[in-house]
């Protein structure tokens, strides 16, 4: 699609996490109602969409660990209403915009935030797609309901994937744990035999004091019976 030179081409910017949610934040110094949006700016001239987009979202949100699912089909555009102030309407009538689905790989949002303390966005939260729709300013709610049409299917099936990798993970961190616990299995077996051993040692011991040195020296005898057949069990290398 040829972009008219009457909208300054723009780029918006749909940032999912695991849940399927996206990112949403408020804009500074507004009153109105009609407060949040998602992430979007311009593409300088040197730029494609895609790298105006991952710049953008750094610099709006502090993000770079993300992954690229889809980009809108075509160019969704919106005109600029009277309360733009006049400078911005005289050289745009409007903006156009190419719309990208990033899923969001870090794992803490707050600390990405906090790396941009310039940020144009503030009280940033996750909302399902359809609620931007209904929380941004009237004249941008077309094309976000296009957006939303065409990048629901999308996290749908993102969302797949998620739960098929998160199963993945799963059935392999159990698969880990099983490995560690027959590696470990032998070693509890003889601290066991060894606990066995020492609290018998305590026993004799305590013993000793009530009753005669012949019945100790007796007891004393066996236990080092046994203690030597248990030794040399372990240098056959019983378990």
């Amino acid at each position: 699609m040829t972009l008219s030179k009457e909208y300054r081409p723009n780029v918006g910017i749909v940032l999912m996490n695991d849940r399927g949610q996206v990112l949403i934040g408020r804009r500074k110094n507004e009153t109105d109602l009609f407060i949040y949006q998602m992430p979007q700016g311009g593409i300088d001239s040197e730029e494609t969409p895609l790298t105006a987009a991952k710049r953008e979202l750094y610099e709006e949100t502090g993000v770079k660990d993300t992954y690229l699912i889809a980009q809108t089909k075509d160019w969704f555009s919106y005109d600029f209403p009277d309360f733009v102030p006049l400078e911005t309407r005289q050289k745009w009538k409007g903006q156009r915009q190419k719309w990208f689905l990033f899923r969001y790989l870090g794992n803490n949002i707050d600390a990405d935030l906090a790396q941009r303390p310039d940020l144009e966005l503030e009280n940033f939260k996750w909302v399902n797609l359809d609620q931007t729709v209904e929380l941004v300013i009237p004249f941008k709610r077309d094309v976000y309901q296009k957006v939303a049409i065409e990048f629901a299917p999308k996290i749908e099936q993102e969302l797949k994937i998620i739960q098929t990798e998160k199963k993945a993970l799963a059935e392999y961190e159990e698969l880990l744990r099983q490995g560690i616990e027959r590696d470990l299995e032998p070693i509890r077996r003889q601290a066991m035999k060894e606990k066995k051993l020492f609290d018998q040692e305590k026993e004799i011991n305590r013993r000793k004091e009530t009753y005669s040195e012949e019945d100790y020296q007796k007891d004393l005898a066996a236990f080092q019976k046994l203690l030597n057949a248990s030794s040399h069990r372990l240098k056959r290398g019983e378990r």
